[in-house]
């Protein structure tokens, strides 16, 4: 078996620096420390070698940390974190359709018709829309307008049925039917498609012109005409009218604040985090936005929720509408909320691991208003935007933070050869973070059986930055720590024999001045890790 004490260096400074919302100090340990190669020198009691210098700056670790989410610097380098929750309405083609329906039959009986004559008849047929809806205009995109009629005349007659409301965008021309009949009994079908029409109603009612003209002869008596409508597989482009009070969907989302997701315990508070909710509305109709959940969610002990409320949380919330003359166009309605106009630095100083929020919205919430009609095309929508903002300027108090790692396997033939191996660690921090790290070794089932630093040692601790004056406090000095662990052969083979299979990288964060302090995180902060190894042999000739 292989064994390696060692972990990547790159990952857990990464870790480190981004979970300290400059997460990512880097272990001082480096990939590969194969002890049986080590042994295999017999001739050289001691072996030392350097196994890593690195240097990563704050904006260097963020950018690979979490390339989805934004980091946003000033012209001084001072980081702002985004994180932003994104949720769509249905469409309006979802939220609001045209059924198909069947007309009511148009029957009429012609009598006493002298030759040549032309009769022409006016009927309103009842256009029923959908929810107590009433629908002024439609444009259609797709559909079908099917009419059938039965005629039963004694003489030929050319027979004209044609729809004045219902005209073709592009010339204005009506729906029309045109026939030549013969006498005696005669069916008629005709279906057309619908789509590049818009169709006119007038409180729920289309207009309908039958025209006949008789060819020879004088029609007497039992002469009859049955008409059929219907209507089918309507899409729109665009309606126009009042749609009464459509309710949407409820709407769930979560913003992942990934920054504080490995946070085992402690704080990071933000001195003044933002919370901005954008609504874009393509509608054209007013609309409530109800949030039935808005809170923030710390997932890891201590659990705890905090609701989002405040002088500036409107809930409801009327969201801006275009109107009519600006149907095509997005309006937006922003919602801004700072610690001065809700409670949102409570809610974020729990360093929480979610964002949740649902929201339900109602059209029309005042019913109907003279002269300002509805309007939705079909792909109108509103979308509820969510952006948490966390510029990098606060505190870390007792901020833990842990990942996990996995140790390759261990050859032990040759581990009785292995006296002891210290690891020397040069550390330049340039960050205004004291850290105190532990790397605790485990089993398979996260049973601690050693780990790298001994209760005292104050190898584990590497002091922050030393800072100028206010209101920045920015490091002007890095901190340089040397520092020199033992490891003993007796430790390594008790950790071989107890099957050490994970590592934990546990770390405790403190802002400079024993976390009593406001500092502020700028992009160009860096630190500098240089690694050696030294290992003493026991050599048997």
């Amino acid at each position: 078996m292989k064994y390696n004490f060692l972990i990547k260096p790159k990952t857990v400074l990464k870790m480190i620096l981004l979970l300290v919302l400059f997460t990512g100090f880097q272990s001082c340990l480096k990939d590969k420390f194969n002890f049986d190669r080590m042994a295999q020198v017999e001739w050289e009691p001691t072996l030392a070698a350097p196994l890593l210098h690195t240097k990563l700056t704050l904006w260097d670790a963020l950018n690979d940390w979490d390339s989805s989410h934004l980091f946003v610097q000033d012209q001084t380098h001072f980081l702002t974190l985004m994180y932003r929750g994104t949720v769509f309405s249905q469409t309006a083609n979802q939220l609001i359709t045209i059924p198909d329906q069947s007309f009511p039959a148009i029957n009429h009986n012609f009598d006493n018709i002298t030759p040549q004559q032309e009769v022409e008849f006016i009927f309103n047929i009842d256009y029923n829309s959908s929810n107590s809806d009433s629908i002024y205009e439609i444009y259609v995109k797709q559909g079908n307008w099917n009419l059938n009629y039965n005629s039963n005349l004694k003489e030929n007659a050319t027979i004209t049925i044609n729809f004045p409301t219902i005209t073709k965008i592009t010339d204005n021309s009506p729906l029309s039917f045109i026939d030549s009949i013969a006498s005696g009994n005669q069916s008629v079908n005709h279906q057309s498609n619908l789509a590049g029409y818009k169709i006119v109603l007038n409180h729920h009612r289309l207009p309908c012109n039958l025209k006949v003209r008789f060819q020879t002869g004088v029609v007497t008596t039992n002469n009859t005409i049955n008409i059929t409508n219907d209507v089918s597989n309507i899409l729109y482009s665009k309606l126009v009218g009042y749609f009464s009070q459509p309710a949407f969907d409820i709407l769930k989302d979560t913003v992942y604040l990934d920054i504080f997701k490995r946070n085992l315990s402690g704080r990071f508070t933000i001195v003044d985090p933002q919370l901005n909710i954008y609504v874009s509305n393509s509608y054209g109709f007013p609309i409530n936005i109800a949030f039935t959940q808005f809170a923030s969610y710390r997932s890891v002990a201590p659990l705890s929720t905090v609701p989002i409320s405040g002088s500036g949380f409107l809930n409801p919330w009327t969201i801006n509408s275009p109107t009519l003359a600006q149907s095509g166009q997005t309006l937006i309605t922003p919602l801004l909320l700072n610690k001065n106009t809700s409670n949102i630095d409570d809610a974020i100083n729990i360093s929480p691991q979610y964002i949740v929020y649902n929201t339900s919205a109602l059209g029309n919430p005042a019913g109907f208003i003279s002269g300002a009609p509805n309007f939705v095309l079909d792909t109108s929508k509103f979308k509820v935007d969510v952006d948490v903002e966390l510029p990098l300027y606060g505190k870390a108090i007792d901020f833990t933070v842990q990942d996990t790692f996995k140790m390759e396997e261990f050859k032990t033939e040759n581990r009785d050869k292995i006296d002891w191996a210290a690891i020397r660690v040069i550390t330049t921090n340039g960050f205004p973070v004291d850290v105190n790290l532990q790397l605790i070794f485990t089993d398979t089932l996260y049973n601690r059986i050693d780990s790298l630093y001994l209760t005292g040692d104050d190898n584990r601790i590497i002091a922050s930055g030393i800072l100028g004056a206010g209101p920045d406090y920015r490091v002007i000095m890095p901190y340089i720590k040397r520092s020199e662990t033992t490891i003993s052969g007796e430790r390594i083979n008790y950790m071989i024999a107890h099957d050490v299979k994970k590592v934990l990288l546990k770390a405790v964060l403190n802002t400079a001045n024993n976390h009593g302090t406001d500092v502020k995180f700028f992009s160009d902060y860096a630190i500098d890790v240089k690694v050696g190894v030294k290992t003493h042999l026991k050599i048997k000739y």
